[in-house]
């Protein structure tokens, strides 16, 4: 900041020099105490300079809007640079001021209104060079309102993407060179997937990829994509291709474009892979994205297998990997939503004994994975406990009394805080009323009753009870008709003759 404002001073130096071997002695006083970063000396210097109306009044003008700027009265700097307008229209200073004025609403986070002083700016500057200049200055304005606060910056406006965007599409207009457009245009679709329109952002990383990714051949699904066609004597690839498509995927996701995101992603670690300076957070972060593509945890049921490989390779390769608890418990919920009980089973079982992923240590072990919305250990002390559950409610379908009860007993035992406590108790009372019902439809009445007289004697507030008497009711009267039954058999009666 320093070296910029006294660039701006040795210019002011040569223009005074050049317009009048006398200037005015208030004025170059105003002028060294700028350079000293005296800023209150220097407003006080300038507005003797303006009381005099000095010829350089209008260089003084802005030279106090600037001297205000840097002592922090924002507000104060942009009524000079108002002033600066109104009484000196043809100013060679004009242009200067309205960029100062800008800045000072750009740190004073009045974003639209210097939106507006630089859009107007924009139109009025044609020439390639000065394109070059005020794209670069709107291009910063646009990184300010991009730009996510600190959390605890709590006066900072949240980020409006959407106005970012235009920005960015205004400075791609003004004819900037390749590089600089490349940035741009990655940031340009950055915004529409940050704003929430993925649809957009599918079209502006395409575009990207188009443009500066040498390998991109198509979109999926396209001619030349199924042939694998390049591009003819490409230009060099550019600065933000793998981001690129790996934003591309993820946009495909968010749109539910679930073929399209993961042939993407498989291209994309495929290029990664026989690439020695991939950056290894991509790598890693594509290979969890993929697992959402196969739509985890809930995936088709004609692809829950190929989802499970998927979720297996990521734990393999990365089972220290803070998102890798979720990666295992996916693999429970995918078979659980396919209708497969006993694979269900077995994935919880892995998921309590830790088989296939880890928990992280250290720092990393109380630090919340946002994505997942909380504490990787904390994740699974609530999974283990919710497979314990549904361990015992899989055997209970299955008609596996004694395993179910095993399991809602060990959950009592070892969650008594649990939130399905109450209902492993439950379900520990329904087995045993299950196995003695099973015996009464397996006519084994002996046993039944046995059963039965034993769940009463540990449940008797049960709210079945009255149904239990009324099955030994049926019970016996079912006995009596198959005793008069055989006491009327002709056979019998001969018997007993």
């Amino acid at each position: 900041m320093k070296l910029k404002l006294n660039l701006i001073l040795s210019l002011v130096a040569g223009i005074l020099l050049a317009a009048d071997p006398k200037p005015n002695p208030d004025l170059l006083a105003g002028q060294r105490a700028l350079r000293a970063q005296d800023y209150a000396a220097a407003v006080a210097s300038l507005d003797k300079a303006l009381a005099a109306k000095a010829k350089e009044s209008d260089m003084a003008l802005y030279l106090k809007g600037l001297a205000l700027f840097h002592g922090g009265k924002l507000d104060e700097c942009i009524a000079a640079c108002d002033g600066l307008a109104e009484a000196h229209k043809e100013s060679d200073w004009l242009v200067k001021g309205r960029f100062l004025k800008a800045s000072a609403l750009v740190r004073q986070r009045k974003f639209e209104a210097a939106e507006g002083i630089y859009e107007e700016e924009a139109n009025r500057l044609l020439s390639a060079a000065r394109k070059q200049d005020v794209a670069g200055v709107i291009i910063r304005f646009a990184d300010a309102l991009a730009e996510k606060p600190e959390k605890d910056d709590l006066k900072a406006p949240p980020p409006n993407y959407n106005k970012a965007y235009n920005l960015y599409k205004k400075a791609l207009a003004m004819e900037v060179g390749r590089e600089l457009r490349d940035a741009v245009s990655f940031k340009a679709a950055r915004t529409r997937l940050l704003a929430g329109n993925p649809g957009a952002a599918i079209g502006e990383f395409q575009q990207y990829l188009a443009e500066f990714d040498p390998e991109w051949t198509g979109v999926v699904g396209s001619v030349t994509r199924a042939s694998g066609q390049k591009k003819e004597n490409p230009k060099p690839a550019g600065g933000h291709i793998w981001e690129a498509r790996f934003f591309l995927a993820e946009s495909q996701l968010k749109a539910g474009q679930h073929l399209q995101s993961r042939v993407n992603l498989e291209d994309l670690l495929v290029l990664l892979d026989g690439e020695g300076e991939a950056p290894a957070n991509l790598v890693t972060d594509a290979r969890w994205m993929m697992l959402k593509a196969w739509q985890l945890p809930r995936p088709p049921v004609a692809v829950v297998e190929r989802a499970v490989k998927a979720a297996r390779d990521f734990l393999e390769a990365y089972p220290n990997d803070p998102r890798s608890v979720a990666a295992a418990w996916w693999i429970a919920q995918a078979y659980n939503n396919a209708g497969r009980p006993d694979a269900t089973i077995a994935a919880y079982q892995d998921f309590i004994a830790l088989k296939s992923h880890k928990l992280p240590v250290g720092d990393a072990a109380t630090q919340r994975v946002e994505e997942l919305g909380d504490v990787p250990a904390k994740l699974q002390s609530k999974w283990e406990k919710s497979a314990l559950y549904h361990i015992g409610q899989i055997r209970f379908g299955q008609k596996k009394y004694a395993e179910a009860t095993e399991m809602w007993l060990s959950y009592i035992n070892k969650y008594p805080d649990g939130p399905n406590w109450a209902d492993s108790q439950r379900g520990v009372i329904n087995a045993q009323y299950q196995v003695a019902l099973d015996a009464v439809l397996a006519e084994r009445n002996d046993e039944a009753r046995k059963l039965f007289t034993e769940f009463l004697a540990k449940n008797p507030l049960d709210n079945r009870a009255r149904q239990i008497l009324f099955i030994f009711g049926q019970m016996d009267f079912v006995l009596a008709r198959k005793l008069e039954a055989k006491r009327d058999d002709p056979e019998v009666k001969e018997a007993d003759k």
